[in-house]
């Protein structure tokens, strides 16, 4: 890394940017898991979770979902239901798979998304998770999964 790429802590990225960041919320980080009930048990035992919402059952992508809440952040637990259901990776099938951003305007980020690469791999739609408020994933080339959420 160039020397004059090093950001010092608490200043400001000063590089390109295509989208501007106002009225963009970090929500949450997920985490593929393969059996919601034990995934919990495990997070509240050995870090102090604290259920904040859920579990939810959400039918578009056929998941089942729980909120965990921190000081200062959210993890959401997913679980894929039927034969899609076994997450693969460490930590007895626990692995990181997206993180969450509420937005303004969701068609707008969605726009900007594509206008940078982004594929969109979840049309959006109401997910009953955020209280019937649309939800979409896009999958950016140098940066991974991120869900939008209309605020």
């Amino acid at each position: 890394m160039h020397p004059s790429s090093v950001v010092a802590a608490g200043e400001p990225y000063r590089g390109p940017a295509a989208v501007p960041v106002e009225n963009v919320e970090l929500h949450h980080t997920a985490y593929v898991v393969a059996d919601l009930e034990a995934a919990l048990a495990a997070w509240r035992q050995a870090l102090g979770a604290v259920v904040e919402a859920g579990p939810y059952w959400i039918r578009a992508d056929g998941v089942r979902v729980c909120f965990l809440c921190y000081p200062g952040g959210r993890v959401e637990l997913v679980c894929r239901q039927g034969t899609a259901g076994a997450a693969k990776g460490p930590s007895q099938g626990s692995r990181p798979d997206h993180v969450c951003f509420l937005c303004d305007d969701l068609d707008a980020r969605v726009a900007a998304a594509r206008d940078q690469g982004g594929v969109v791999v979840r049309a959006a739609v109401p997910s009953e998770a955020f209280e019937g408020r649309r939800m979409c994933f896009v999958l950016y080339h140098n940066i991974g999964l991120i869900e939008w959420v209309q605020r």
